[in-house]
C-alpha cells in the first residue's frame, strides 16, 4: 500500500504552520514561489473547483514557477497530477463520460492537414471526422476511405492526465511506486467510464436516476466499480513538503 504512517517525527502541518516553521529556523532563500503556489492548492482545490481549464491553467502557472528546490518542485507536481485524477474520477463516478474522457485520452487540440490544403484545419473536439468533413463526400462510407487517403492528423496538446504523465517522466525523480499509483488509477477511471457507457449513463443526471431505480444488489456492485478516490495523498504531500521545508534531508517516499 502506498499509504504509510509518517510517524511522531513529523505530523500533518497547516499551511501556517509550514510557512512560519521555516521563517523561524532561520534558513535563507526559501522557495516562496513554490510554497505559495503549494498554498493556493491547499486552499482552492476543492471540488467544486476542479475542471479543465483550470487544472490546465495551474500547470502553466506551474511550470513558470522557478523550481529553487527540486524535491518540492517534483511534489508540487505530483499534487497536481493528485487533483487531476480526483477530478477525472469525479467525473467519471457521476458519470460524465466526455468530460472524463477530455482528461484522459481526447486531445484539446489536434490539426488536420487535408491534401491540397495549405492550412491545417482545428478538429473539432467532440465530433467524429466525419461529421465535421461530410460536405467533402456524400456518403458517409466514401468520407472515411477518402479521410484516410487524404488526411494526416497531428496531436498539438494531450489530454491533461498523459501530459501529466509526460512531465513526471521528464522530471526524472518522481518515484517507481507512485507513477505506478498513477498508471492504475487512470486504468481504474478508464474501467469506470466503460461500465458507465455499457450501462447507457452520459450524465451525472442519467447516472443517478438509474442509481435509485436500481436493486440494492445491483446498488452494491455498482458502487464497486466507482473510483472515489480522496485527498490523503494530495495532502501527504503538502504535509513532506513542510517536512523538506525543515529537513532537507528528508526522504518522500514520492521524490527523490
Amino acid at each position: 500500500m502506498l499509504q504509510q504512517n509518517l510517524g511522531t517525527r513529523y505530523s500533518m502541518q497547516s499551511e501556517e504552520d509550514i510557512t512560519a516553521t521555516y521563517i523561524h529556523s532561520g534558513k535563507q532563500h526559501p522557495p516562496y514561489p513554490l510554497i505559495d503556489f503549494n498554498r493556493k492548492l491547499q486552499r482552492e482545490a476543492g471540488l467544486s473547483q476542479l475542471n479543465e481549464t483550470y487544472l490546465e491553467n495551474l500547470v502553466k502557472e506551474f511550470q513558470a514557477v522557478p523550481q529553487l528546490s527540486r524535491n518540492i518542485k517534483g511534489l508540487t507536481l505530483t499534487r497536481l497530477t493528485e487533483l487531476a485524477l480526483i477530478c477525472a474520477g469525479n467525473y467519471a463516478d457521476n458519470g460524465e463520460i466526455t468530460t472524463a474522457g477530455d482528461l484522459m485520452v481526447n486531445p484539446p487540440q489536434v490539426m488536420v492537414y487535408l491534401r491540397g490544403n495549405t492550412e491545417p484545419i482545428l478538429k473539432k473536439r467532440h465530433e467524429k471526422l466525419t461529421a465535421q468533413f461530410k460536405h467533402l463526400r456524400r456518403h458517409h462510407s466514401s468520407m472515411i476511405h477518402w479521410l484516410i487517403h487524404n488526411s494526416q492528423l497531428e496531436i498539438r496538446q494531450k489530454p491533461l492526465l498523459p501530459k501529466l504523465c509526460d512531465m513526471m517522466s521528464a522530471f526524472g525523480a518522481i518515484s517507481d511506486k507512485y507513477i505506478a499509483t498513477v498508471d492504475q488509477r487512470m486504468k481504474q477511471i478508464a474501467d469506470t467510464m466503460g461500465f458507465l457507457s455499457a450501462w447507457k449513463v452520459g450524465s451525472a443526471e442519467e447516472f443517478h436516476q438509474k442509481l435509485k431505480s436500481a436493486r440494492p444488489s445491483e446498488r452494491g456492485f455498482i458502487h464497486r466499480t466507482l473510483c472515489r478516490f480522496d485527498r490523503r495523498l494530495f495532502d501527504e504531500m503538502w504535509n513532506d513538503i513542510g517536512v523538506l521545508l525543515l529537513d532537507s534531508g528528508y526522504r518522500s517516499r514520492f521524490v527523490g
